[in-house]
């Protein structure tokens, strides 16, 4: 099953232009373009976190005991493997609640102070911010199977601290849920009001958000 997922791996951010992907309304808000625009040069952050991935192909069966003293690629297997067989629904929350586990640790610590986005394995090596939550847990249902245009990474304002973020929408029939390292919990977009949506970014394209 892991070879699938290196093969997987491989292959994201190389979905071939003009693919019709429309994103999420969120917190009261509506995507522009429709469809979402393919050309990810733009997001220079996203495509050379996308770029390292692909260089770290294996790195989930590299014997991570020599970093950490519970090696972190053992359990998320493991979640991957249980959750291959779940509904949607409880796949969303066992990847939710199993990286909300990770550290929160600023770029200022991990990398210097740069706007660093990481990939999974820097993600389980060091923790991250709430933007390298989201990543990884995109990565993680890419592999279970979601479509890039199920799911979108949303930066965000957050009205009530007053500070960017960053969460994973995740299009569920018909309601978008949202994975969010600051909750346990999977919380339908329509019950968030303090959060303010400033673009969307996923393999299929990206996104600004407007007042509807």
């Amino acid at each position: 099953m892991m070879r699938s997922v290196v093969a997987l791996i491989f292959v994201l951010s190389m979905l071939p232009g003009g693919v019709f992907a429309q994103a999420p309304e969120v917190f009261g808000y509506t995507p522009v373009p429709v469809p979402a625009q393919p050309d990810l040069a733009p997001y220079t952050k996203w495509t050379d976190m996308a770029r390292r991935l692909k260089e770290q192909k294996g790195w989930e069966d590299e014997d991570c005991t020599t970093v950490f003293a519970n090696c972190p690629q053992r359990e998320w297997k493991k979640v991957i493997a249980r959750a291959k067989s779940a509904e949607p629904r409880y796949q969303l929350d066992d990847v939710n609640r199993f990286l909300n586990r990770f550290d929160y640790v600023l770029d200022t610590v991990n990398w210097g102070g740069v706007d660093y986005w990481e990939t999974p394995k820097e993600f389980f090596m060091k923790g991250g911010e709430c933007k390298d939550f989201s990543i990884a847990k995109y990565f993680t249902l890419r592999i279970l199977g979601w479509a890039p245009d199920k799911l979108w990474m949303i930066i965000l304002q957050d009205m009530n601290l007053n500070v960017t973020h960053a969460v994973l929408a995740a299009k569920l029939e018909d309601k978008t849920m949202i994975l969010d390292n600051q909750v346990a919990d999977l919380v339908d977009q329509s019950r968030i009001h303090h959060y303010r949506p400033i673009f969307g970014l996923s393999e299929a394209g990206w996104v600004i958000y407007r007042p509807k």
